[in-house]
């Protein structure tokens, strides 16, 4: 989606990012991506460079970091089902939740239930199980995992801030 960035290292470090997601993609079955914004233009500054084409601001490690897209792509295992695959049932409340409410052994039988995803009906490209219009959520799901692999990415569809905790702890 449509992003904007203050300083040079943010937007390398966000480019860097999009590439180290399109690599995972790829692992499960993406065959094409666009950066639609090669040049600043009118108020954006999120370009690759300025809108006279003075300045490239990617580095070159960003540039390079492209070459892996023609790589053979990374084998992806899918731990636990996606919420975009299946709908998954989640705890949540609307309401902020007593302070321990990441602990693995925080009770919150007394949140809602619902299917996952959350948000409005409208909301693009979203699969929308349980509506959602209020500022902010919070989810539970109790997930087992028969191993802990080596490397573990996190897929969130939100657009939005968000903070993720795995037992307990900030991932």
């Amino acid at each position: 989606g449509y992003r904007s960035y203050t300083s040079l290292e943010d937007l390398n470090k966000a480019y860097l990012d999009l590439i180290a997601q399109l690599r995972l993609h790829q692992g499960d079955g993406l065959a094409a991506a666009i950066y639609t914004q090669t040049t600043d233009c009118e108020i954006e500054v999120n370009g690759v460079m300025t809108y006279d084409r003075a300045v490239i601001k990617l580095s070159q490690e960003s540039i390079a970091a492209n070459r892996t897209l023609y790589t053979p792509a990374p084998k992806v295992t899918h731990v636990v089902t996606a919420s975009d695959r299946s709908p998954q049932t989640w705890r949540y409340t609307t309401t902020a939740p007593a302070g321990d409410w990441f602990a693995p052994s925080f009770d919150a039988a007394s949140w809602s239930e619902g299917q996952s995803g959350f948000g409005a009906k409208e909301t693009r490209f979203a699969r929308v199980g349980t509506e959602w219009k209020t500022p902010d959520i919070w989810l539970r799901r109790t997930v087992t995992l028969a191993s802990i692999p080596d490397t573990l990415r996190l897929r969130i569809f939100h657009d939005d801030d968000v903070e993720v905790y795995l037992n307990g702890v900030l991932a």
